[in-house]
């Protein structure tokens, strides 16, 4: 309990999704910039000098090669990472969105959740979709390179994609497990049938939002 009162598993959760995008980010920044070994530079490497996750973020912006959605939501991506990553009392998503004004609203109206789960839960899964839309944009920008990209940005893309694909793969396992040994329940619940097949198929769109076939062409 003390583990989850301290909001451990959630902070660790978004600390992992943030690190795979600024490494993918800055290897991105880089190429357009025509820096050749970015973990040498003084921008994109591993000292004290390098640019932060935020500066690397509105870098992308700077640069002109975000539409303004994408730039949108990476910029609340941003504010959540940050809210996670130094405010000790962001111990949970429902109290991370509380200091972020107008980010949960944002959120509700780009992703449309009809469910009867707890507050906690419908703002972790708006965190999930916001998550999926920025492999997506990620993804984009790294086909937008096709042709002048180097191959450790191919590299890093295939391994966070294929990441992303097993987590869904096993989380869709996951809810059908609950689905099948809570059958009885379930049947006399359809409000948590419904929210248990909503969530399956919520990863299972995530899944085809890769573009699959062409995922499975990257890994080739």
């Amino acid at each position: 309990m003390a583990y989850e009162r301290k909001g451990i598993r959630v902070r660790t959760k978004v600390l992992k999704d943030s690190l795979f995008f600024e490494s993918l980010i800055a290897d991105i920044a880089a190429k357009f910039l025509n820096i050749s070994n970015p973990n040498e530079s003084n921008c994109f490497g591993n000292t004290s000098k390098s640019l932060s996750f935020n500066q690397k973020v509105f870098l992308l912006i700077d640069l002109g090669i975000l539409d303004k959605t994408s730039r949108d939501k990476l910029v609340k991506f941003m504010e959540i990472r940050n809210q996670f990553m130094h405010n000790i009392h962001a111990s949970s998503f429902e109290k991370c969105f509380s200091f972020l004004e107008g980010t949960e609203n944002y959120l509700f109206k780009l992703y449309p959740i009809n469910s009867n789960e707890n507050k906690e839960s419908k703002l972790a899964l708006l965190y999930d979709k916001l998550k999926f839309d920025i492999i997506a944009i990620i993804r984009k920008l790294i086909e937008e390179l096709q042709g002048k990209t180097e191959e450790k940005i191919t590299q890093k893309a295939n391994l966070i994609l294929n990441g992303y694909y097993q987590f869904n793969i096993q989380a869709i396992a996951d809810y059908y497990r609950v689905f099948t040994n809570n059958i009885t329940e379930i049947v006399v619940n359809p409000e948590l049938n419904a929210e248990i097949q909503r969530r399956i198929q919520t990863h299972i769109d995530a899944i085809a939002g890769l573009t699959l076939e062409s995922f499975r062409k990257s890994l080739d």
